[in-house]
């Protein structure tokens, strides 16, 4: 991802607007595989507007309240294959055009999506270009593991239930962001 932003700078004369950034492939690809394995929300909600006939044993009434479980999903193995390794080449074009319709939904999907979706995927490409062209991210000693963090149990959103622990190391290169 440094390699590709340090690339598109270089080719930009040294900026690195907005719209670059929306078409920076590996940049897209992390943003997208760090919010399938660390969704906003784990679940979705949406309620039945008509009955709706699954098949022949079991028809949803309207009015019923759906869940749709998206971080199971999006850990599903017959998904994501390996759903623990942090893969963003899973999201390359090449590669996304094979995953199935509505089983990545960070931000929901249809006509009920997240309103703030664009807003949020420029401030994730502007904020992650400006921290990996500036800092190199270290793990501190003894830090746990994103995957050994534990989930705050009480909350809306998923959040992490403990500290979360990172030393930002200067590159000493200036990003011009």
């Amino acid at each position: 991802m440094y390699e590709e932003l340090i690339e598109a700078k270089k080719s930009q004369n040294g900026s690195l607007d907005l719209t670059i950034q929306a078409d920076l492939k590996y940049l897209n690809c992390v943003i997208k595989e760090a919010l399938r394995m660390y969704p906003p929300l784990g679940w979705l909600d949406r309620e039945t507007l008509n009955d709706y006939k699954v098949d022949e044993n079991l028809t949803i009434p309207a009015g019923t309240p759906i869940y749709v479980n998206g971080i199971g999903m999006q850990y599903d193995s017959d998904i994501y294959p390996d759903p623990e390794t942090f893969n963003p080449e899973r999201f390359l074009p090449e590669n996304e055009k094979d995953l199935k319709p509505f089983t990545f939904m960070p931000f929901g999907e249809g006509p009920r999506s997240c309103i703030a979706k664009r807003f949020a995927q420029i401030s994730l490409r502007n904020a992650m270009s400006y921290l990996v062209l500036n800092f190199k991210f270290k793990s501190l000693p003894g830090a746990p593991k994103p995957s050994e963090v534990k989930y705050e149990n009480k909350h809306l959103f998923l959040v992490p239930g403990e500290s979360l622990f990172i030393d930002f190391e200067p590159r000493n290169v200036s990003s011009g962001l």
